[in-house]
This record gives C-alpha cells, structure tokens and sequence, in this order.
C-alpha cells in the first residue's frame, strides 16, 4: 500500500497541496514565505546563501508599477512547492512545466492574480536575473547571459538569513496586499 503523501506535498501549516490538481484553497502565504525562505537561488551555487524569497522581493524592486507588485512577490510561489528546478533541467522536463503552471495558476486564483499579470512581471524578473547574475557570477556574464552588464546597479543582495527572509517576505505581502 503507498503511503498517502506520495499524492501531496504536506505543508508548515497542515494543508496539503496536490501538485497535480491544486485546489486553490490550499494555498496559503505563510507557507509560501516559510518554502520560498528556505530554497536558495542557481541552485546553491552562490558566494553566499540567496533565497528565493529574497530573489522575489528584489523583483518587486524594480516594478514601477504598483498594480503589478503583488504578482512580482508571487512570481515564484509554485517553487515553494515544487523547488527551484535549475533552467537546463527545467527546459527538458515539459511535464514539470505543466505542473509548475499548475501550481502558479492556483497561486493566481487564491490571490487574485491573473495570468496577464504574471506574464508581465517576466521582464522585470529576467532584469533581476541578469542583475543577480552579474552580482553572483560576473566572470561569466557575457558567456552565460549573451550581452553586456546588466544595468541594475542599484539591486543589493543582502544574504538573508532564510528566517529574515521569510519575515521580510511575509511584511512585504501584507504590505502589498492592502494596498490593493
């Protein structure tokens, strides 16, 4: 007999998520924050611990739009659920993608964000990359990223610790979330 969390993945805060058909109800913040806290960026591959919590909350850093902050905080919460999966691998995994879509689907629905939003808060993400990248990996830039230094002088790293981070995240949600 399988156990039954081979069907979900069991939460910090006791729900279950079923990645496969996520209920959007089972979503929650403080998980996402707690998950996204703990899981570093480039698959730990950094001078020093970067989060994806953080990562999410310096893409809300460089949205000048307000209406689009909220989606940039959120961009990523599927990975809470599912992990941070390396590009390279991601590209040759289709079903995973479709799971992860899933996910941030349900994500979108349970915060009110549509897909629309999502899809627009991308280049801001691809800048941050390319600013995390130049922090991180600056002997590669051009190799890795295929053009010049990205200029997003002003991102900072700070190397949260994953507590910070998901306090910080977690301030920052509700921050944006109450604005509207």
């Amino acid at each position: 007999m399988r156990p039954h969390f081979d069907n979900y993945v069991r939460t910090q805060s006791g729900k279950k998520l079923c990645p496969f058909q996520p209920d959007p109800s089972q979503i929650d913040i403080v998980d996402i924050a707690a998950g996204l806290s703990k899981i570093c960026r480039f698959s730990g591959q950094t001078s020093s611990f970067y989060s994806v919590a953080e990562h999410c909350m310096n893409v809300v850093g460089v949205i000048p739009e307000p209406g689009l902050k909220l989606a940039g905080l959120l961009h990523d919460a599927s990975e809470a659920y599912l992990a941070d999966v390396p590009k390279p691998l991601k590209a040759g995994l289709p079903d995973y993608q479709d799971v992860e879509n899933k996910v941030q689907a349900a994500v979108g629905i349970r915060f009110g964000i549509s897909p629309e939003k999502f899809g627009a808060v991308k280049k801001y993400d691809w800048e941050t990359l390319k600013a995390e990248f130049a922090l991180f990996f600056p002997e590669h830039y051009a190799e890795d990223i295929g053009e010049s230094q990205s200029v997003l002088a002003q991102l900072q790293i700070a190397a949260l610790s994953p507590w910070d981070a998901e306090c910080q995240f977690l301030q920052l949600f509700v921050k944006l979330n109450t604005q509207g």
